[in-house]
C-alpha cells in the first residue's frame, strides 16, 4: 500500500489512512513495518519499532461508529498525545454524518496534545 510505504521511506511513527483500501468488502490488509488499529472507513497506523505505544480509546468514539478512531500514542518519557481520525460523509442510506455524532468536547483533550485528521472535502 502506497501511504505506509511512504511512511518507510520517510520514518514516519504514524500514518493516518481515511477510506483504506479492502480486501473484497472485509477489512484484511497488513503491512510488516507497522501495527495498524482498524476501523472500516478509517486506519490508525504505528511503526513498529518507533517507541511508541498506541491504545484506542472506543469509549470517545461512541456513536460515530467506523467514521471515527481516536488513538492515544505514548513514548516513554515523554507526554501522552491524543490522535483523531475522521472520516465525515455522509452514510448513502441514512443522509446521516456520524463523526458529528461525536463528543467533541470529550474527545478533544483539553491541555492540548491532540491531533485531528480528516479528509476535509469542500462538501464535509
Amino acid at each position: 500500500m502506497a501511504a505506509m510505504e511512504m511512511g518507510v521511506d520517510r520514518k514516519a511513527d504514524s500514518v493516518l489512512l481515511q477510506e483504506p483500501p479492502q480486501e473484497r468488502g472485509r477489512i484484511g490488509i497488513s503491512h510488516p513495518a507497522y501495527e495498524i488499529t482498524k476501523r472500516l472507513t478509517v486506519w490508525t497506523v504505528v511503526r513498529g519499532g518507533s517507541g511508541l505505544a498506541p491504545g484506542e480509546r472506543t469509549d470517545l468514539s461512541r456513536g460515530a461508529n467506523d467514521d471515527v478512531m481516536v488513538t492515544v500514542v505514548k513514548r516513554r518519557g515523554e507526554k501522552m498525545t491524543r490522535i483523531i481520525n475522521v472520516h465525515d460523509q455522509k452514510d448513502v442510506q441514512t443522509g446521516e454524518r456520524r463523526a458529528r455524532k461525536l463528543n467533541w468536547h470529550r474527545a478533544i483533550r483539553k491541555g492540548g496534545g491532540t491531533i485531528i485528521a480528516a479528509n476535509m472535502n469542500a462538501h464535509s
